[in-house]
């Protein structure tokens, strides 16, 4: 290779690896100290609510920063390399140079800004939703006393069910939708009004949720009779936190605010508890799957 090329490299990059190389040995010199230690923990952990959206928002979050540090990573390697000839080997660059590597500069500090953006706004709705989630899921355990078992973001395959309570009165699959309100409260922009097909907010309307809400609960169904051996009626709940939902016509489908989930515990008994059990049996199977990782556990 060119010496040259080799000096304008080793500059380019030399800022990248100042920034990023004492963290790395930090890292290696952790696990270093923490290698003769393992986790006390012998058993998976139970998912909770809004599980995989956090994960989400962890990822995104790490590729936001990540983003960030580009920015003046690749401005001072573009500066570097620009430099390097008239610092080492006395070479000035010219005006076309300068303006090609100024034009190259502007692109990329662009496209990374964007990219941050449209990072930023997925991660707050995403954010949004694991709220949501978290909300209605610490307000499911209030129907631990009614003899429930609640789980949170049951993994079926390519998508997850926010949350499955199992009772005397049935088992329900509860999907929950986080929609941000406008910051006044003024012509009726708080309510939502369903008509059993479509929810209507003040300036949108949605079908999905509900088709999904159903969708995946006969899922949990067929998945239930065939982890079981029996049918297992499964009911579709939709929680909608936070707004004031207004119904115009009947339904099958349950919708609430994601507050007061005890009403799922009214009605008729209809599973005896050898039926709740093996039923939370094979959910908690599924649910309990997070691996510790403090410490290796061998």
């Amino acid at each position: 290779m060119d010496n040259t090329l080799l000096y304008t490299l080793l500059i380019s990059v030399a800022p990248a690896l100042l920034m990023v190389g004492p963290s790395l040995l930090i890292l290696k010199y952790f696990k270093w100290k923490t290698r003769d230690r393992k986790s006390p923990l012998n058993i998976d952990l139970l998912r909770g609510p809004g599980h995989s959206l956090e994960e989400k928002v962890s990822e995104l979050t790490i590729d936001i920063i990540g983003g960030v540090f580009m920015i003046p990573i690749a401005s001072l390697a573009l500066y570097s390399s620009v430099i390097s000839d008239d610092y080492f080997f006395g070479r000035k660059p010219g005006t076309i140079v300068i303006m090609i590597f100024l034009i190259a500069g502007v692109g990329i500090v662009l496209y990374l800004l964007q990219n941050i953006y449209k990072q930023i706004k997925l991660r707050n709705v995403l954010r949004l939703g694991c709220e949501c989630e978290q909300a209605v899921g610490q307000d499911l355990n209030e129907l631990l006393r009614y003899g429930f078992n609640v789980y949170h973001d049951f993994p079926a395959g390519d998508f997850n069910i926010d949350h499955i309570a199992i009772g005397p009165t049935g088992v329900f699959a509860i999907e929950t939708k986080g929609r941000a309100k406008q910051l006044k409260a003024e012509k009726e922009n708080w309510k939502v009004s369903f008509d059993g097909e479509t929810l209507h907010f003040p300036t949108w309307s949605e079908r999905e949720p509900i088709a999904q809400a159903k969708r995946q609960a006969k899922w949990l169904s067929k998945w239930l009779e065939s982890a079981t051996g029996s049918p297992q009626q499964v009911f579709p709940v939709l929680a909608i936190p936070g707004w004031f939902i207004e119904r115009t016509k009947p339904s099958d489908l349950r919708i609430y605010p994601g507050k007061n989930s005890t009403f799922l515990a009214k009605g008729q008994a209809t599973l005896s508890k050898e039926r709740i059990q093996a039923l939370s049996h094979q959910v908690e199977a599924k649910c309990r799957d997070i691996k510790t990782s403090s410490y290796k556990k061998e």
